[in-house]
């Protein structure tokens, strides 16, 4: 199993239903995988900004979303 299937098992050992994530050479490789599961819905964003606000709303109507991004991303969101 690679990195990004174990990261995918990880997600979805966790409750994972959503995993949103703006498309690059990294992450895609994650979210190909993602892609894969039956127990996660995989949704590409523009922005980092509107990977969080779509997890929040999963979150809000009962699932569990995960936000899939590099550091630089993280960094965009908080500051």
């Amino acid at each position: 199993m690679d990195g990004a299937h174990r990261i995918v098992a990880g997600l979805e050992a966790a409750g994972v239903t959503l995993a949103a994530s703006v498309p690059d050479t990294w992450i895609g490789k994650v979210m190909e995988a993602v892609r894969e599961s039956s127990k996660i819905r995989a949704v590409d964003v523009a922005r980092e900004e509107e990977a969080v606000a779509i997890t929040c709303g999963v979150n809000l109507v009962g699932g569990r979303g995960a936000v899939l991004i590099q550091n630089a991303g993280l960094l965009k969101c908080g500051g």
